[in-house]
């Protein structure tokens, strides 16, 4: 059973495989999408009444009280920022609205406006409260966007209810930046294969994954960037430096979480690939990581996994 809804900005999508009725498959679906819908309307910093927001509004000076879900998920984010050396932050929001990525509307801002919004962007400045689940913003203008690490955490908890239903074959994605890939298809043991496709759904496909129990997420600029003088600025933001990534135009992480995979292929494009490779070292997660060439045109880099073309795939029948 395939169902597709509209959430998240994109499309979210499951595949239900198991010895449930059509009928019950279809419920469960329904019921996920029930809890995708209320996910989004709580973790989204573009609607007033979102927990998201009002945290943003009275994180500083606080503390103010968290849903647990979602302190958690702060914690990862925490987690990711430290083990990343600041690579991936979830404050990264002021330089975002510097470079005109929140409205679509790119531009380079003046060094002033970049120091100014620098200034308001730092995990370091959200303290975490685990014995009362509480956030603190320890400086003025600090605000929170999940918006790089939000969609995996729906698709993991969705994974997590398919689980709780004794559902141990399923696909659950959305608009193809992160997917969750539970058990195997019925029809191949092998797992559910999968396209690695940097341009996100109906972009090139560099090759194929198989994945079992395993999750998969992309980040690139290939939607969102603009030129400037020459020059092409993508959206996605090292949050040191403020500036956007250049040399990487798409990273691409496999891992057993869709939250972690989702915030780490963000911090997999500004770290580049030596940095992915350190960390790929000491964690469990791999990467594809797409870069531009010296002499033109892109290269590959597999770090940690290996992908397959159709042909290579299919010998394996």
């Amino acid at each position: 059973m395939r169902l597709r809804r509209s959430a998240l900005g994109s499309t979210f999508e499951l595949i239900l495989d198991g010895d449930r009725d059509s009928a019950t498959l279809n419920d469960m679906a329904e019921e996920a999408f029930e809890e995708v819908q209320r996910l989004e309307a709580q973790l989204t910093a573009f609607r007033d009444a979102s927990e998201v927001s009002w945290i943003n509004r009275s994180g500083y000076p606080g503390p103010v009280p968290v849903e647990p879900g979602l302190f958690d998920l702060l914690g990862v984010a925490k987690w990711v920022h430290q083990e990343t050396a600041g690579a991936f932050d979830v404050t990264v929001g002021p330089l975002v609205r510097c470079w005109g990525f929140h409205e679509r509307q790119g531009h380079v801002p003046s060094d002033r406006a970049l120091e100014e919004a620098r200034g308001r962007v730092g995990m370091q400045h959200v303290e975490l409260d685990g014995e009362r689940r509480a956030l603190r913003f320890t400086r003025p203008g600090i605000e929170i966007n999940l918006g790089a690490i939000g969609k995996g955490y729906v698709v993991d908890r969705v994974a997590d209810m398919l689980e709780g239903w004794g559902i141990h074959s399923a696909l659950i994605q959305t608009g193809g930046s992160s997917v969750c890939a539970l058990g195997a298809p019925p029809v191949e043991p092998r797992g559910w294969r999968l396209g690695v496709r940097p341009g996100g759904d109906g972009g090139e496909r560099l090759g194929v994954v198989t994945l079992k129990d395993r999750c998969i997420s992309t980040s690139g600029d290939f939607r969102q960037h603009f030129i400037a003088d020459g020059r092409r600025y993508g959206h996605i933001l090292d949050p040191r430096s403020g500036r956007p990534v250049s040399g990487v135009r798409a990273a691409t992480c496999i891992g057993k979480s869709a939250t972690l995979c989702d915030a780490l292929s963000t911090a997999f494009a500004v770290m580049g690939p030596a940095g992915t490779r350190r960390y790929c070292a000491s964690h469990d997660e791999s990467a594809v990581l797409l870069v531009e060439a010296d002499g033109g045109g892109t290269a590959v880099h597999e770090i940690g996994c290996s992908m397959e073309t159709e042909d290579e795939w299919h010998e394996h029948d």
